[in-house]
């Protein structure tokens, strides 16, 4: 018989940080890497943008289940020898080397290359090549957390599109715009660069980014949004730059070094940002929630589940 003070005890709930196994804790680990990495670069747009991925990379990590018990030795072999790298690279990162890279300010390639390195690792070390097949996901959204800016940097320049696109609006609002090279948009005697820091390629990749993280974290209504949705993105930040970009060109030619400042690398550079992110969330959702509430997903299936009546 159970004495009094024994049946008025009470399981207490175990502290999340208990219920951590190795594979979750060595995420954690990578990830607190990862934002040390940034924000000690001073890259706090890259470093929203990495929290906002590691939880969507929670989300498919859940929806998949739990990993494989048994783990083939090859694959973890894999994991160790691409996580002993990371670490490696880690320790000898140094954010002065970005300049020299071709890259916009502040723009490590380490940064962009440490995410999917990291998510390729871990998937391996703690599921082996069986649970690579089955966590894919994971990696694969981390790939576009930077890494398709830098391959498209080295083969395509968005600049000259962006300052084109700007003389463009600005003739449309009644000023008299001309492009000089090399990439300079001029109002009159002022003039300003349009370099790659000022493309929006970084901005595009990013929405890019995110519209992969609500692809797969959130399974949508219809095949048609895995065609329609990066693309609707891409435009979405390439035509916010345009509008910083235009915004820049005027303060130059008023002689607002205060706004000019503020919307280049200040405040208002990242209100713009937020607000590409943001419009896009809001976009996706309110779709998201338009197409379940009139059915649009059972109307596709039901179209091509229905059998044709031979006559």
């Amino acid at each position: 018989m159970n004495s009094p003070d024994t049946a008025s005890i009470t399981p207490q709930p175990t502290p999340w940080w208990r219920r951590l196994n190795l594979a979750d804790a060595m995420g954690v680990a990578l990830f607190v890497i990862l934002i040390g990495l940034t924000l000690y670069s001073g890259e706090l747009d890259h470093a929203i943008m990495s929290m906002l991925f590691f939880g969507g990379a929670v989300m498919i990590k859940r929806r998949q289940g739990a990993l494989p018990k048994e783990v083939d030795l090859e694959g973890r072999l894999i994991g160790v020898g691409i996580l002993l790298n990371v670490i490696a690279f880690s320790v000898m990162y140094e954010p002065a080397k970005a300049g020299s890279h071709g890259l916009a300010s502040g723009a490590n390639p380490w940064l962009r290359l440490y995410p999917v390195c990291s998510a390729l690792g871990w998937v391996f070390t703690f599921g082996g090549i069986r649970g690579f097949k089955r966590y894919w996901q994971v990696p694969f959204l981390f790939l576009f957390l930077g890494l398709p800016w830098i391959l498209l940097r080295k083969f395509f320049d968005m600049a000259l599109i962006t300052a084109t696109a700007v003389a463009m609006v600005l003739r449309l609002i009644g000023f008299d715009a001309y492009l000089e090279q090399p990439l300079f948009v001029g109002i009159g005697a002022s003039r300003v660069n349009v370099n790659i820091g000022c493309s929006g390629m970084e901005a595009m990749t990013y929405l890019l980014g995110l519209s992969a993280l609500a692809l797969l974290a959130f399974r949508p209504p219809s095949w048609l949004w895995y065609v329609l949705v990066p693309p609707m993105a891409i435009l979405l930040a390439f035509g916010i730059n345009v509008i910083r970009v235009t915004c820049l060109s005027l303060f130059n030619n008023h002689q607002r070094p205060d706004l000019f400042d503020s919307f280049h690398v200040g405040l208002g550079s990242q209100i713009f940002s937020g607000s590409s992110v943001g419009i896009f969330c809001l976009s996706y959702y309110v779709i998201h929630w338009w197409c379940h509430r009139d059915q649009f997903t059972t109307q596709i299936r039901s179209v091509k589940a229905t059998p044709v009546a031979e006559g």
